[in-house]
């Protein structure tokens, strides 16, 4: 099988979101159904679908900076991609289904702040900190 064929077969899966599209579609070229606002990673849901993506084709890692040479917006999140996949790889360690500290810097590089309720709430995990399997 190509490797776009491997791109299309990963598309039509469960395990895709908007940013992970972004990725393969910058990147390789090939159309990415139902990709209409490209957009970085907004949660460590999102950013987790971006790295099994990248775990199932290593090759795009490589050259993820090219995403920002897309769309600028990605560029905080592209230069910090190797601290918030630590950030991932510890907290989906923990076991809690959430990931606090990722989000909240994900937030920080967006120049989104955390709401006084989200600052509160390490322990208790809000619909965007939750880690998919």
């Amino acid at each position: 099988m190509s490797d776009r064929e491997q791109y299309y077969v990963w598309a039509l899966g469960p395990d895709i979101g908007i940013s992970s599209k972004t990725i393969v579609q910058v990147l390789t070229g090939a159309h990415v159904l139902g990709l209409l606002h490209p957009s970085p990673p907004l949660d460590p849901s999102d950013f987790g679908r971006c790295e099994r993506m990248l775990d199932l084709f290593p090759w795009l890692r490589l050259n993820l900076f090219h995403v920002a040479d897309v769309y600028p917006e990605w560029r905080p999140m592209i230069g910090a991609w190797d601290e918030l996949r630590a950030l991932y790889a510890e907290e989906l360690a923990e076991n809690t289904g959430s990931a606090p500290r990722l989000y909240a810097r994900m937030r920080a590089l967006r120049d989104v702040p955390l709401t006084p309720e989200e600052r509160t709430t390490v322990g208790n995990t809000t619909d965007e900190e939750r880690v998919a399997p």
